[in-house]
């Protein structure tokens, strides 16, 4: 026990030891306030050794963006955390609005003498203020560097204290210029902010390393992988000895591979998905020979199991969807039961997923799921965050979709009426749904006569609000389009969101005859073979037939006339994939539909 406490005291000493060599190049408390309109778009550093020197831009030099003054700047009463000796609360900087998302602060200063950067502020923030820091560095001001895992974003009421630290990045020691660039993301609304106060820039003077490392990132990369990434090179005969890492609940780790600063460690057995870790790291040491103490962290391989939902009704519960705000979440969910396709957008990888429980839109902006779907593919283990956009419930994608169950399923669309349509709670209830209209007809009130993107159109009878919107997020093939005229049987996927309620078609297809004709009703037309391994399929029928072929975002890529008998329809350029081939008799105008896959 004394021997441990000497160790520890010891520690204690060289942690002081160092710090006492710490110098403050740059210190901002806002000492003085300016509101918005007249929020100043730069700042020079109150305190530190470049007082008067260091600064901040947010006027469009240097890297940063060019900050509105006037709603996306401004200044509010500060606090004391990370004050230096004898400061008081004076003011703080506030990054405001929804419009500054993915703009760019940036701190200006010099290290010449010096080396490991560390960067702390205290900050706070609100609900739908800026969730997402990206920090990234330079020494031009032109061409930046990403920072991995540093996100220091804050938007709780609390304030605090946050650190940036810099001192594993070697390129920025000893430089005339530096230059570290903030960008902000993730704010929901007008008034959603992030606020910044008693900003300090630290840095040691030149010279011998007698600094241990320390591990700067953990990543669990899969089952059998788990990735540390340290702030410096390491010794590599001590950071590839597998014994110096322990894992608790029976997991050894059999090997540890080094590649300069990062150990890939393989445990056995593979971890459990849902399972809580220790992981304990001993006596590392870096290429100066200082050894790191004994480092122990916990971690969760995949989703906590708590986090778990079977459906996606049990997932709509772990929000409150309020069509007044943006609301991102951070917590990682795994919807676990089986699940399908129903519509696939073209923008942000948008994919819509049902079951017997409801629907949600996955929204993909960072291409996570890398597996590519079709209209109709059955999956599993859907991994995201759930977010509330003005009401509408989004799953953002975590990871990758790695397998199909089954392919050619189909969802039946909820039969619903006008009055279904103008009513609140029951869109909200059966958002993203496959949803049907029957006998309903168009009221053109654009006066064009055709469909256009980003244009909402009425539907009679029944209604004079929006009922239907048309955007390119679907890809629709229906835009430019002669909008069709008589009594139809309109399906497409539901929405609700910012208080109005739609219905958007997935493609022409999903218009039909609204005289009762249903489709599947046509008598005697064959198509084989599917799938089509060669360059052409066969239809056979007892009429002469109209020939439709469309992809998974209902885009028309074929159409010809045939006469009755056995027709050889050649694939031309159809890709591997799935498609819908609309077969209509034209002798009754009834139509039979199927699902081909292309090899």
């Amino acid at each position: 026990m004394k021997k441990q406490i000497s160790l520890l005291l010891l520690s204690f000493l060289m942690t002081s030891a160092l710090m006492a060599q710490q110098t403050l190049l740059g210190y901002f408390s806002f000492p003085t306030q300016t509101e918005t309109p007249g929020t100043p778009t730069s700042f020079s550093a109150d305190g530190g050794a470049q007082s008067g020197t260091a600064k901040i831009f947010l006027d469009g030099t240097n890297g940063s963006s060019s900050w509105t003054q006037n709603g996306e700047l401004n200044m509010f009463t500060g606090n004391t955390t990370n004050t230096i000796s004898g400061g008081e609360a004076t003011y703080d900087l506030a990054l405001v609005n929804q419009s500054a998302n993915g703009k760019s602060m940036v701190f200006k200063f010099s290290t010449t003498g010096y080396q490991s950067i560390v960067i702390s502020f205290a900050t706070r923030g609100s609900g739908t203020g800026f969730n997402n820091h990206a920090w990234l560095y330079s020494t031009d001001g032109t061409v930046f560097t990403p920072i991995s895992g540093n996100n220091t974003a804050n938007t709780t009421s609390t304030v605090a204290l946050k650190t940036l630290d810099l001192t594993g990045i070697t390129a920025i020691n000893n430089q005339s210029n530096v230059y570290i660039k903030l960008t902000v993301t993730g704010a929901g609304s007008a008034s959603g902010n992030n606020r910044f106060d008693n900003i300090q820039i630290n840095a040691s003077p030149l010279g011998p390393d007698v600094t241990p490392p320390k591990i700067t990132d953990d990543e669990v990369v899969s089952a059998n992988s788990i990735v540390l990434t340290f702030n410096e090179a390491l010794n590599s005969t001590i950071a590839q000895t597998a014994s110096k890492y322990v894992i608790n609940n029976g997991i050894t780790v059999s090997s540890a591979s080094l590649a300069t600063s990062v150990v890939t460690l393989t445990p056995n057995p593979a971890l459990t998905e849902g399972t809580t870790y220790t992981i304990t790291v001993k006596d590392i040491q870096d290429l100066a020979g200082n050894i790191m103490p004994d480092s122990t962290f916990n971690f969760t391989f995949g989703v906590p199991s708590t986090n778990w939902v079977a459906n996606v009704g049990e997932l709509k519960t772990k929000i409150v969807l309020n069509p007044d705000e943006v609301t991102a979440g951070t917590t990682e969910y795994k919807i676990t039961g089986e699940v399908v396709v129903t519509a696939l957008g073209s923008q942000r990888g948008q994919k819509w997923i049902q079951d017997a429980t409801g629907a949600v839109l996955i929204d993909d902006p960072n291409g996570k799921i890398t597996t590519t779907l079709q209209v109709g593919d059955k999956v599993k283990d859907i991994y995201g965050t759930v977010t509330n956009y003005y009401g509408l419930l989004e799953l953002v994608a975590t990871k990758n979709i790695p397998s199909i169950i089954s392919s050619f399923n189909d969802v039946t669309p909820l039969a619903v009426t006008m009055d279904n349509i103008k009513d609140a709670s029951y869109m909200v209830d059966h958002q993203s749904e496959l949803m049907q209209l029957s006998g309903v007809t168009f009221t053109d009130a654009n006066g064009t006569n055709e469909f256009e993107n980003g244009k909402k159109y009425r539907l009679n009878p029944g209604t004079t609000a929006d009922s239907l919107i048309y955007t390119s997020i679907y890809n629709v093939d229906y835009i430019n389009t002669t909008i069709p005229s008589g009594s139809k049987n309109i399906t497409g996927i539901s929405t609700f969101t910012r208080g109005k309620y739609y219905i958007t078609p997935r493609g022409t297809y999903d218009f039909s005859s609204g005289t009762g004709i249903k489709e599947l009703e046509a008598e005697n037309i064959y198509l084989y073979p599917n799938p089509v391994v060669g360059d052409y399929f066969v239809v056979e029928s007892a009429t002469s037939i109209d020939v439709k072929i469309y992809n998974t975002q209902g885009m028309l890529l074929q159409q010809a006339q045939y006469e009755a008998g056995t027709n050889i329809i050649k694939k031309d350029n159809l890709v591997a994939g799935l498609y819908t081939v609309k077969v209509t008799d034209q002798a009754t105008q009834a139509t039979k539909k199927f699902k081909l896959l292309v090899k």
